[in-house]
């Protein structure tokens, strides 16, 4: 009976410690505001130019030069794929999958605008919204041709570098 109870703790010890694993937890209380995953709080700088596509349409884009982008920049330098979803009917939003640094201020947006939303997510504007957020940067076509891209239930957000 010792033995059986013994091997069922080592179970349950053991799926708790997968359980951390597969939840991601890596010991960073990162709140957002210093961001990267090394040692200094400073994002690992990479070679090379940040691109975008929207479902799979190259866009052109002027990017910020702030610690948010050079961030976001080395999380794309193996590609980094955002399914985005629309939101209050005028922006694509959606998941950069962890935290990076941040410097919001309060701004209103106008189409074309890219933004870090709360740290983690990355929202695309196709219309106006005044909030908080930090800019990364802005794409380079008319109001006409970001809306076509972006007014829709739903858009595929591609980042990597050239």
């Amino acid at each position: 009976m010792k033995a059986i109870v013994i091997i069922l703790a080592a179970i349950v010890i053991a799926a708790a410690g997968a359980a951390i694993v597969l939840i991601g937890h890596d010991g960073d209380n990162d709140n957002g505001k210093d961001g990267g995953d090394n040692d200094g709080g400073q994002p690992e700088k990479v070679d090379g130019v940040m691109k975008l596509t929207i479902d799979g349409v190259n866009v052109p884009v002027t990017w910020n030069d702030n610690a948010s982008v050079d961030t976001i920049r080395t999380m794309a330098k193996d590609g980094l794929t955002v399914n985005t979803h629309r939101y209050g009917g005028f922006e694509q939003v959606g998941s950069l999958g962890k935290s990076v640094v941040r410097e919001d201020s309060s701004v209103t947006s106008s189409p074309g605008d890219i933004f870090l939303y709360s740290g983690n997510q990355i929202v695309l504007f196709f219309g106006e919204n005044s909030y908080s957020y930090t800019q990364l940067g802005k794409i380079d076509l008319s109001d006409g041709e970001i809306t076509v891209l972006l007014d829709k239930e739903s858009a595929v957000v591609t980042l990597y570098l050239e």
